[in-house]
């Protein structure tokens, strides 16, 4: 190592927040223990001996890059990912890509002919923002995404949605609404039913949910939002060939025109509003979170799935070898991890009531991402401070929650046990004793 560059790693301030081991319930920093709620971990499967076996065995027998494009030839465990991805959320097929960012441009592209205005949730409206403008006046099924109008609506309203659509959309326009199905900043769970609802009185509609962080967590079978909301998940990503519906009862004309069937109408009554239709259900999520792997998935029908894959003419990287295979192994394994599941709503139950007691406005939710605010910015640094001093680590997002003061962060995992959430909830009580807020 070079002197000045042996210079700049000793001074490195990063190296003081960098992690030296896996990020679950407990971690290690500098040589010391610390209880972790940061991150995203649910289930603890990051640091699953399993799964890492998995990888290694991968490593050994595959390589670790891939080397390889999607064009060209793929490795076993990528293939893999995407038929345990499609068992688990039963489908007929599904699609393994490196990130959200590049899902998400599928998404947009492949349903560019099924929509005129997107209607996003404020909270990750700047993710699709950015999209959409990286996406302008590239080739989609319709010419190009210049034309789409991309409108935002306060946080988890279907109040607000309703108002904007009343003043926004156009008699024939059919709108598309963008969601997280859980939200990373505030751990809020959108009202996917609500949505549904408001949207079925406007003809013709889709939801598309980014559900990262809802899947292997909510759900009876950790299958995410949806399976929480009750929804039917035989339709999520289909065409318009495959929803074949009662035209007497349901009157919308879907995503038919993907696939060049046309022949849905989509009636309209004689106000703004068209009679009651059906909306249309589209959903990918990351492996990256609760199924403790690596890259996104979409998983739905065959034709659906082939679209996607139409669609993606910028980016052919596969995932790598050795962690595709730990998640192809996570996803074979999410179902049947029932125990995990339970121990986590436990555990967001016990942190939930724990903040309560002290005074905290949070509600009864399922989410593992619990946020709270404690007085100014400078407050609620001091007290993520003093819990790293008693060796609790919980994050400070200076994202835009309920006002501009950004708001403290703790995610709980299945394993975590009673007694680190109550480490974290004495360190808490003593630091807000510290200091009025």
């Amino acid at each position: 190592m070079s002197n000045s560059f042996e210079s700049a790693f000793k001074n490195d301030v990063s190296k003081a927040f960098r992690l030296d081991a896996p990020p679950d319930a407990t971690t290690t920093i500098g040589g010391k223990s610390y209880v972790y709620f940061g991150g995203d971990g649910y289930l603890g499967l990051q640091s699953d001996p399993s799964m890492i076996s998995a990888a290694c065995n991968a490593a050994l027998k595959y390589g670790l890059g891939s080397a390889t494009s999607r064009n060209c030839f793929t490795a076993a465990p990528v293939q893999e990912v995407e038929q345990n991805a499609a068992l688990f959320l039963g489908t007929s097929k599904a699609y393994y890509v490196l990130d959200e960012a590049n899902i998400a441009d599928l998404f947009l592209l492949a349903l560019s002919n099924s929509f005129e205005r997107a209607f996003v949730d404020e909270e990750c409206f700047s993710f699709w923002n950015l999209r959409f403008k990286c996406l302008n006046g590239m080739k989609s099924s319709d010419g190009s995404l210049n034309r789409k109008e991309l409108i935002s609506f306060k946080h988890c309203d279907p109040n607000s949605l309703r108002d904007l659509l009343d003043r926004e959309l156009n008699v024939g326009e059919r709108p598309l609404l963008i969601t997280d199905g859980v939200f990373t900043n505030s751990g809020s769970i959108a009202p996917l039913r609500e949505y549904d609802a408001v949207l079925k009185e406007y003809g013709a509609s889709s939801i598309l949910v980014d559900d990262s962080h809802g899947i292997g967590v909510l759900g009876a079978n950790g299958k995410g939002s949806l399976e929480y909301f009750n929804f039917d998940l035989t339709r999520v990503n289909q065409t318009g060939r495959e929803l074949i519906f009662d035209s007497q009862n349901d009157n919308s004309s879907s995503f038919a025109d993907l696939c060049g069937d046309n022949s849905i109408d989509c009636s309209v009554s004689s106000g703004k509003k068209p009679i009651s239709s059906r909306c249309d259900l589209y959903m990918f999520a990351s492996l990256a979170k609760a199924i403790g792997g690596f890259g996104v998935i979409a998983a739905g029908s065959d034709l659906f799935i082939e679209k996607l894959m139409e669609c993606n003419q910028t980016c052919y990287a596969v995932p790598p070898n050795a962690i595709a295979a730990a998640s192809a192994y996570s996803l074979s394994q999410i179902e049947k991890l029932h125990k995990r599941r339970v121990d986590l709503q436990e555990n967001v139950r016990y942190l939930r009531s724990g903040l309560r007691e002290l005074g905290f406005d949070v509600e009864d939710s399922p989410s593992p991402i619990v946020v709270i605010q404690a007085g100014t910015v400078q407050n609620m640094r001091r007290i993520q401070a003093e819990l790293e001093l008693e060796r609790v680590l919980v994050s400070f997002s200076p994202t835009r929650f309920k006002d501009a003061r950004g708001a403290i962060r703790i995610a709980v995992f299945a394993s975590h046990s009673v007694e680190t959430i109550d480490m974290l909830l004495n360190s808490l009580k003593r630091a807000l004793d510290s200091k009025d807020v």
